[in-house]
């Protein structure tokens, strides 16, 4: 499975999220209670490598698959975890799955009596849990008949000379996900009387939903699933945290008249003249056809109707009031949309929720979101088919941070948190210190820390000290000349004042996996977004050009949605200039072709507007 993040689509997974999940399961089970992530179906289609890598350091008490083969794999990752198969394996499966020391859950006498005899063969010894069926009828030993199979089970035993190794039972709810309780506890009361036939064997009953619904069952045991992934377990139940992001690059975009048809049948008719944009998604990736004419997609915080059959490898949006939408810009199908949907919207970007208190990777730009259940629903399936539905084609990334890296499910440097997008960070809680300093007065300390390209974060100062243009732009000097990450291209600081005071600064990043630049301005807009500010009130830049130059377009865009008339301070040594931003938007940029530096210094007074206040010698050609 591919995990190349420069694509026309991927995946974004957060294993910090996925983590929490698990522990928000383990939590109802206590911590001597078996816990059994399930990573069948390749973690949930979102890559068994990386899931396991980003729960291990929970220590479950071992991993659930479905198949001999999946088994065989993790077990390279996992040499000593217990490892369960949890559907019956075919009949020539017992020896392989022996040798690679995994448990079978039996379902069938016949299937033991064959591990049995692949032990002695082996001389290995075998491990089984035995699953009941108390009325779910796909697998397990029927709940009826165990005055039959248990004698029987344990005459296998016997004959295999200690072989075979049982070492519980368990069974599975088939409607827990439900509101309507009366099933489970029909299935509860019938494992029950088989739990009292076999008093010293460990029972375990939940997955997700019965260990939400009936946390009173959870410390037997907890084999979780579609929870720790992110998606719904029932209805009325509590809900995971998002971890799963689907996005689509902008390919191609067309102006159409009215009578304009699109995609296979022409199902669809333009009405007017309408805006039409092309993703490079489509079900061959695993994006649901029924979702044609029916589904959406967030651009820029804005959702835009799917119009038209989706084709295996492309879908078309209505974006007639999306103007800003351009070729290359990133729209989300699943999960929240985040800040900025020009190119430099790619994989590995942080936000900081503040309604789940963490770090996430990008910054929201609205509180819209799309998720597995509303895409389920509008398809008419669960949303264990949707997640799961996504093919190899479709990129796996994988957003690591160091929460996750270090170990640790969450940590607090005082009451500071950082939050890192190459130039981002959260103000300390409760700080005053700055409320009342004077213009150039020492910052109160901000945890500091290295983004994944290796640049600085960026600050966040609680600042009536930002009084002063100058002081503004000594922060931006000074995140510049602190970022270390290599970068190949002029090296851009910019520092972001609010309405309140706060500055937010930020430094340009250059990443060579994803052949992308994030502006300076981006970064620092996104760390005041994500402390959850709306109204700024000027920017500073300081480059290492030969002269001042504002935003580039895309940055100006983003600006504009907060802050139309905002100031923009730019200086360069022996150069200062200062910009409005809405005297910067004329009709004839809009297309996105913004002039260069030297343009930009040439421009008369009338077509820049720029200030009187300048910082050292001004200089235009």
């Amino acid at each position: 499975m591919s995990t190349e993040p420069h694509s026309r689509a991927w995946l974004e997974i957060r294993p910090t999220v996925l983590r929490r999940n698990l522990a928000r399961m383990r939590a109802l089970t206590g911590r001597d209670s078996p816990v059994i992530p399930m990573v069948k179906a390749d973690a949930y289609g979102l890559g068994m490598t990386e899931a396991v890598r980003a729960l291990r350091p929970l220590e479950p008490t071992g991993w659930g698959v479905a198949t001999v083969a999946e088994g065989e794999r993790l077990r390279a990752l996992e040499p000593a975890a217990p490892i369960y198969v949890f559907s019956p394996a075919a009949p020539d499966e017992a020896i392989p799955g022996i040798e690679a020391g995994l448990t079978f859950c039996v379902s069938s006498l016949k299937f033991l009596d064959r591990l049995a005899r692949a032990a002695r063969r082996l001389d290995r010894t075998g491990t089984v849990l035995v699953e009941v069926d108390t009325g779910m009828g796909r697998a397990g030993l029927d709940w009826r008949r165990s005055e039959r199979w248990i004698p029987r089970i344990r005459a296998i035993l016997a004959e295999a000379g200690g072989r075979i190794s049982w070492e519980g039972i368990f069974t599975h709810f088939h409607s827990a996900d439900e509101n309507d309780p009366a099933s489970v506890e029909e299935q509860a009361r019938r494992f029950t009387g088989i739990r009292r036939q076999l008093p010293d064997l460990p029972a375990h009953l939940c997955n997700s939903a019965g260990a939400l619904r009936f946390p009173e069952l959870a410390p037997r045991g907890v084999r979780p699933g579609i929870f720790v992934y992110g998606g719904s377990a029932g209805a009325g139940l509590p809900e995971p945290e998002e971890a799963v992001s689907l996005r689509a690059r902008v390919t191609l975009v067309r102006e159409v008249p009215p009578g304009t048809t699109v995609g296979y049948g022409a199902t669809y008719r333009s009405t007017r003249t309408e805006r039409w944009a092309t993703l490079g998604i489509g079900y061959g990736d695993g994006l649901r056809r029924a979702l044609s004419n029916a589904g959406h997609v967030l651009l820029g915080g804005h959702r835009a109707a799917i119009i038209g059959r989706i084709s295996m490898d492309m879908t078309v949006v209505d974006i007639t009031d999306l103007p800003f939408v351009r070729p290359g810009h990133v729209a989300t199908l699943l999960g929240a949309d985040v800040l900025g949907v020009g190119p430099e919207r790619a994989p590995g970007y942080r936000m900081h929720d503040e309604a789940h208190g963490e770090d996430r990777h990008g910054t929201l730009a609205t509180d819209d979101r799309i998720t597995l259940e509303d895409m389920a629903e509008l398809v008419g399936t669960n949303n264990y088919e949707i997640l799961t539905g996504f093919t190899p084609r479709l990129p796996r990334v994988w957003l690591w941070d160091e929460e996750v890296e270090g170990g640790a499910l969450g940590s607090d440097d005082g009451n500071q948190r950082l939050v890192s997008a190459g130039g981002s960070g959260v103000r300390p809680e409760g700080s005053d210190a700055a409320a009342s300093a004077e213009p150039g007065a020492a910052l109160p300390p901000v945890r500091r820390g290295a983004s994944e390209s290796g640049t600085p974060s960026g600050e966040v100062v609680s600042a009536a000290t930002a009084s002063g243009v100058d002081w503004l732009l000594d922060r931006a000097r000074e995140v510049r000349e602190q970022a270390h990450a290599p970068y190949s291209g002029f090296r851009v600081g910019a520092a972001l004042e609010t309405d309140d005071g706060s500055v937010f600064t930020g430094v340009n990043v250059e990443n060579a996996s994803y052949g992308l630049t994030v502006c300076a301005e981006r970064n620092a807009v996104a760390a005041a977004v994500a402390a959850g500010h709306r109204n700024f009130r000027r920017i500073a830049i300081v480059t290492g050009a030969q002269v001042a130059t504002p935003p580039c377009g895309a940055c100006r865009q983003v600006l504009a949605e907060f802050a139309p008339d905002l100031e923009i301070h730019s200086r360069v040594p022996g150069n200062g200039q200062v910009w409005r931003l809405d005297q910067l938007l004329p009709a004839r940029f809009a297309s996105g072709s913004f002039p260069s530096g030297a343009e930009a210094a040439a421009r008369t007074d009338s077509e820049t507007q720029a200030s009187t206040e300048t910082h050292g010698p001004t200089t235009k050609g």
